[in-house]
């Protein structure tokens, strides 16, 4: 998925209002991973964002930073902590993944 793409389907997440986790893992994104950061932001009550294998080190700590310092409410989560866990967020085995502590 190019940068374009990726920021035309994040775009269209707006329309979902109570989208509250989103999981984008072990999706290919790249250097593209970057761009998801403005849109994410706006999401009013997108509260987890797992970004686990969508890019490098680098690019997914760059992406983990920027959302903390823009929105610290939202927790990024980018591989380490899921398996740690989460200090708000507890992964299921449910169909819904990731649940309130």
């Amino acid at each position: 998925m190019d940068e374009r793409n990726l920021c035309g389907l994040l775009e269209s997440f707006r329309f979902i209002p109570n989208l509250w986790s989103l999981n984008l893992s072990r999706n290919p994104l790249g250097h593209a991973v970057t761009s998801i950061v403005q849109h994410v932001i706006n999401l009013p009550k997108l509260e987890v964002l797992v970004i686990n294998q969508t890019g490098s080190e680098e690019d997914l700590n760059h992406v983990k930073e920027t959302i903390e310092q823009a929105k610290p409410q939202l927790e990024v989560l980018t591989g380490l902590e899921i398996l740690l866990g989460s200090s708000r967020f507890t992964f299921s085995q449910s169909t819904s993944g990731l649940l309130p502590s």
